[in-house]
């Protein structure tokens, strides 16, 4: 009999709806309190870390490189040069994080 009550009680437990509210403060990994509305993802946002690593890559980039790029990002053809440059500069960055793997 007392089984049956505790098997009721633990059915009846887990039929009841948990309800969230985006307004509810859970508690972050840091430990502070912050709004559940404030964690979910904004396709809007800035992504400050990549924005600046990617200007850090771009100042020590080469300016050809850049050129190329921008080349493919207007969807213009590569000429022989461009296409063995960026070939060339694929291979040395394959090469070196190849090294750093061992």
């Amino acid at each position: 009999m007392a089984s049956f009550v505790i098997v009721e009680y633990w059915r009846d437990l887990k039929r009841q709806p948990t309800i969230l509210s985006l307004n509810d403060t859970i508690e972050d990994d840091d430990g502070n309190s912050v709004e559940l509305i404030e964690t979910l993802a904004n396709d809007q946002a800035l992504d400050l870390e990549a924005w600046v690593d990617a200007r850090t890559w771009l100042r020590g980039c080469p300016r050809r490189l850049v050129k190329i790029a921008l080349k493919k990002d207007m969807k213009k053809p590569l000429n022989i040069k461009d296409r063995q440059y960026l070939w060339a500069y694929r291979q040395k960055e394959l090469a070196k994080r190849q090294k750093n793997l061992f």
